[in-house]
């Protein structure tokens, strides 16, 4: 009896194996496949110009006293 019940069991894991290993392959074969598109060449126009330092003062309409957040202490 015990032979019997392990001999459908294994028959029956095996059925089931082959036809995951079947639907699998059918599946991967049959994915329909990217096809490779030319996209058009846009590139945005740009205007570079050459730029120097300055010198300009800059003026706050502000009440108050500014102070720097942090003091650099470095020598230069």
């Amino acid at each position: 009896m015990i032979a019997k019940k392990t001999l459908v069991n294994l028959t029956t894991s095996l059925v089931i194996i082959i036809v995951g290993v079947g639907a699998t392959k059918y599946l991967l074969s049959s994915a329909p496949q990217a096809q490779k598109q030319n996209r058009p060449q846009t590139g945005t126009m740009i205007e570079t110009i050459r730029v120097s330092p300055t010198s300009k003062e800059v003026i706050l309409p502000l009440i108050g006293t500014i102070e720097a957040a942090q003091k650099n202490n470095a020598k230069q």
